[in-house]
């Protein structure tokens, strides 16, 4: 795994940062002239600005040291804290003070602009006019602070680097230890701390950031010689990986993780070993929707019209699944890194390679499995999104969650996961969750309608377990799969009685708005156990059909409906259904549902 995040940071060198390097997070900046007294003014950096790359001291949460360049402003500025402190508090401040001025005194032969600073620094009147124009512009003593010279801001002065690769090795000579490298294989001096993961790559975990790699607990093996001494104990030196290289490592990670979605609270990083477009990135046509914001309404979660359908048709029209393995990536190796932050850890839950014609396939029969005419007859040439499916499988009350709404799935997203990316089915608990959710979805509140949307996911989940199962179970005659739109062959008693079910709907629907439907009333009953239901609907159905003038078109149609599924039924109708066959009925409900109001929909405008 280190060796493909260092392969990566090699094929994009412009995501690796010089060493010593880090991004921090720059509120203000004080402006001072090229030459002379006084400062211009200060200055509030754009939010999408104030991510910077520039000199780090490392970890520096312990101890009175100073990161150069850039501090807070009760250190930079020496701003007053709001808060009484301690002498020992206020001791280790004015050491902080002390060490950030130090060091552009110590780099003033390599940096000239370091003079002015240390001049105005070092003046009390231009202190105190500094920190006045801070706190006019908004600044308090926990921000951080740069300064700029001549209108150039010093992370972007080249001198700055030079000045401190020197200062932070300024012997200039090889390393001291001969170790190899465990990913570069090469002579190294091991670095003894590992850069942390800040900011957006490492949401959900400590605010100061998480780390990916650390040294506080015992390793399988250390490289110590025998008879050496550590003063931490073994577990002080794990394997030998040199300064550059975990640079190289944690810079690819990062960047990765920064621009990765979370599916819950695990994060979903995943790479190829070389360039692939994001119209051919299977992953691209999974997992893109995850980065729609967290609070969309119900209504928002999936746009399901034919217009807007029509609208990105070209665009999402299954690309990349269309045709063939693009030449030169079918043996093109994919990674995959599954992190989940916990406190100051980043822990790595999997981590996956493969090929990318393996993943290709394996996605494609993802979308396959999920293929399914819509509940107004059409199927959708839209590839459906990982987020929008997992909201299918959420209550109405999980949904209207403002945060955490994906907790009740989260044990289950490696698994869903794993079938996505391996071709291996759901867990059978999905399959009776998405059951269950479309059941209640069958019974909206009250003066409400059903949301056709969320059913629509619901429904794909459980036309692709079922269809996974079935192949597993080949030879079951009590498992077939189920088409994309209704199956007028299959035979499954269960996927007729939902046909049945669904005619029997129509018809009330056509011949009368009643204040009680029929799904209403027995939907839950019928699915369960559709030999107790079906006659009294049967029976309910002569009635709605006399009240169909013979002059509607819907009434033919619905006639002839009922005939064609009841000759499907050959034998004793199920007293009974299992969890399995109430997948089907639901998938033969829907189904019948969507061919009748298609069908339904032209005669009504011939």
């Amino acid at each position: 795994m280190l060796r493909a995040l260092y392969d990566y940071a090699q094929a994009h060198p412009e995501i690796v940062l010089p060493l010593g390097w880090a991004y921090r997070t720059i509120d203000f900046v004080v402006d001072l002239p090229v030459s002379g007294p006084g400062i211009i003014g200060v200055r509030a950096l754009d939010k999408s600005d104030r991510r910077v790359a520039c000199p780090s001291a490392g970890k520096i949460t312990s101890g009175a040291d100073a990161h150069p360049i850039a501090e807070k402003a009760s250190v930079a500025i020496c701003l007053d804290v709001p808060e009484p402190l301690s002498d020992a508090q206020q001791k280790k401040l004015d050491t902080k003070r002390s060490n950030f001025l130090d060091r552009f005194v110590s780099g003033q032969q390599d940096v000239p602009a370091f003079g002015q600073i240390i001049a105005a620094l070092s003046d009390p009147v231009v202190l105190d006019d500094m920190q006045t124009k801070f706190l006019d512009a908004g600044g308090q003593a926990g921000n951080y602070v740069s300064f700029s010279v001549g209108g150039i801001d010093l992370w972007q002065i080249p001198e700055v680097r030079t000045w401190w690769e020197h200062a932070r090795n300024p012997s200039g000579g090889p390393p001291s230890f001969d170790y190899l490298d465990v990913v570069t294989g090469e002579p190294c001096e091991p670095a003894r701390l590992w850069t942390a993961m800040r900011g957006e790559c490492a949401r959900g975990g400590q605010s100061s950031g998480v780390s990916l790699v650390s040294f506080n607990a015992p390793a399988f093996d250390t490289y110590i010689e025998p008879g050496e001494s550590d003063d931490n104990g073994p577990q002080g030196k794990n394997c030998p990986v040199s300064e550059s290289t975990m640079s190289a490592v944690m810079d690819a990670a990062i960047y990765l993780s920064s621009r990765a979605p979370n599916v819950g609270n695990l994060r979903l990083c995943h790479w190829y070993a070389g360039e692939v477009s994001k119209d051919d990135d299977p992953l691209a046509s999974v997992l893109d929707s995850l980065f729609f914001p967290a609070g969309k309404s119900e209504s928002e979660l999936d746009e399901l019209n034919g217009a807007a359908m029509d609208a990105e048709a070209d665009r999402l029209a299954r690309a990349p699944f269309t045709g063939d393995i693009p030449p030169g990536l079918e043996n093109m190796r994919y990674h995959m890194l599954y992190l989940q932050p916990e406190s100051a850890r980043m822990v790595i839950r999997k981590y996956e390679v493969g090929r990318y014609s393996e993943l290709h396939d394996a996605v494609a029969a993802w979308f396959a499995d999920l293929e399914l005419v819509s509940s107004a007859g059409y199927v959708s040439r839209k590839l459906p999104r990982l987020y929008s499916l997992l909201a299918g499988l959420l209550s109405p009350v999980e949904l209207a969650k403002k945060s955490d709404r994906m907790a009740p799935l989260q044990p289950h997203v490696a698994a869903i996961l794993d079938a996505c990316f391996h071709n291996r089915n759901i867990p059978d608990c999905i399959a009776y969750r998405a059951f269950t959710a479309f059941r209640s979805g069958m019974y909206p509140g009250a003066g409400g309608d059903i949301n056709w949307a969320l059913q629509y996911r619901r429904v794909q989940w459980l036309r692709l377990w079922v269809n996974r199962t079935a192949r597993m179970k080949k030879g079951d005659a009590n498992m077939s799969e189920i088409s994309t739109t209704v199956d007028k062959g299959l035979a499954s008693p269960a996927y007729v009685c939902g046909r049945l079910m669904a005619a029997y709907d129509m018809t009330q629907q056509v011949a009368a708005k009643l204040k009680s439907s029929v799904v209403s009333r027995y939907f839950t009953a019928c699915s369960q156990g559709p030999a107790m239901v079906l006659g009294r609907l049967q029976s309910m159905s002569v009635h709605h059909l006399d009240a169909i003038s013979s002059d509607n078109p819907a009434k033919a149609v619905l006639q002839n409906a009922l005939a064609e599924i009841w000759s499907q039924i050959d034998g004793p109708i199920p007293a009974r259904l299992t969890v399995a066959e109430q997948a089907y009925f639901a998938c033969g409900y829907w189904q019948e549902m969507a061919a009748l109001k298609s069908v339904l929909s032209v005669k009504g405008d011939s």
